[in-house]
């Protein structure tokens, strides 16, 4: 199977995209628990900071939109990470379950969090970026 250059850079880009919006998310857990603490505020901030910057980096760089912004595209764009994150948590769910083994169970959930994200940029692509 032969790549292009193109094709491995998006895939470059889009696990960059996925640590830079993890580490902001985790970031912006740490200060608002400093500040506030508050466990569900923590986990909305986070979260939400995490989302907005993925959201904004994949749209720019990975499906070079021009609605970079557009609260429907957003949504939409949320919804199916919303819908798929389950695939990841059975995933890991499965690994402790059928190993019991911490480590087996975080890497059968990197695989599903592999798979999640894989679906979600199927799924981005064909009804979020839409050319």
């Amino acid at each position: 199977m032969e790549y292009k250059t193109s094709e491995i850079k998006i895939l470059f880009l889009y696990v960059l995209f996925i640590f830079i919006a993890s580490i902001t998310n985790f970031a912006s857990q740490i200060i608002v628990q400093l500040l506030f603490k508050n466990i569900l505020l923590t986990i909305v901030i986070g979260t939400v900071s995490g989302l907005i910057i993925k959201y904004i980096l994949d749209s720019r760089y990975i499906f070079q939109s021009s609605t970079n912004l557009e609260l429907k595209n957003f949504l939409l764009y949320s919804f199916f990470g919303a819908l798929l994150t389950p695939i990841w948590w059975l995933f890991e769910y499965l690994g402790f379950l059928f190993t019991s083994s911490f480590e087996w169970g975080l890497f059968w959930g990197g695989i599903g969090l592999s798979l999640s994200y894989y679906l979600k940029y199927l799924l981005d692509k064909k009804y979020v970026f839409k050319e």
